[in-house]
């Protein structure tokens, strides 16, 4: 880390700071998590089991609604089809 400027009432530093994190830990729903670096990466890992639980149902889209809606429009312009072939044979 280097300073680039100070505050009013600071001072500059003498030389760069270097900061290094080897290892940090958490907790997450009571399980402690610990962070652990891999290799040559600079990014942390933290090897934890996660377990899906069920909380509600999402809505259901598509299905029988759209399957209905479907079929009463295919009624319809079978409806409309019937009538336009009744007014030409009046005429």
């Amino acid at each position: 880390m280097k300073e680039i400027s100070s505050t009013a009432n600071g001072t500059t530093l003498n030389n760069n700071v270097i900061v290094q994190t080897i290892a940090a830990s958490a907790t997450v729903d009571d399980t402690k998590a610990t962070m652990t670096k891999q290799g040559e990466s600079d990014n942390a890992y933290i090897n934890m089991e996660l377990t899906n639980q069920k909380q509600f149902l999402l809505p259901l889209t598509g299905g029988t609604g759209s399957y209905l809606l479907i079929i009463v429009g295919v009624v319809v312009a079978g409806c409309g089809v019937m009538v336009l072939r009744r007014n030409k044979k009046a005429a």
